[in-house]
């Protein structure tokens, strides 16, 4: 049997990336291809380089302030690339501005959505676990968790669908 080395492990980051790239796929297969804010058709974006900027989290994955929800997929939505842009780095007069040139956009439901998801994360990644406040989840921790939150998701989904 090989000997595993210290070098020989995949970083966190680089399995994040890569579970990131599945997830980003199977929401694509799974949805309607519209853009979950004005309901714009995204079809002109598959095979380009901004295909990956349709996929929106709605809680930020950087700035360390939601870092659990990162592959959780109700966290991620479809919008276009210049919409993403207005929803990550925009001011709200901006947005503003969008939607009366899109009539169809309507940021009550990524900001409706943004507050479910926060309590989501509060009451699945608490700060103070077992006693200890400011708690670290391990990633075993962090994937089962994940785990039990998308297959309720994709099991919902697909009840839609089927309905819809």
């Amino acid at each position: 049997m090989k000997k595993k080395k210290k070098n020989d492990s995949v970083p966190l980051s680089r399995i994040h990336a890569e579970s990131e790239s599945v997830l980003f796929r199977q929401l694509w297969l799974m949805s309607t291809r519209k853009s979950y804010l004005s309901g714009l058709w995204l079809r002109d974006w598959i095979n380009t380089p901004q295909f990956p900027s349709l996929f929106a989290h709605i809680l930020p994955k950087g700035q360390n302030k939601f870092p659990h929800f990162r592959l959780y997929a109700k966290n991620i939505r479809l919008l276009t690339p210049d919409e993403h842009f207005l929803w990550d780095y925009s001011t709200e007069d901006q947005r503003i501005s969008y939607s009366k040139e899109v009539k169809t956009a309507d940021w009550s439901k990524i900001w409706a959505l943004r507050d479910e998801l926060e309590r989501e994360y509060r009451k699945h990644f608490p700060s103070t676990m077992k006693g200890i406040i400011n708690y670290k989840y391990s990633p075993e921790e962090e994937f089962h968790i994940l785990g039990n939150l998308n297959k309720e998701f994709w099991t919902k989904l697909e009840r839609e669908r089927k309905e819809g």
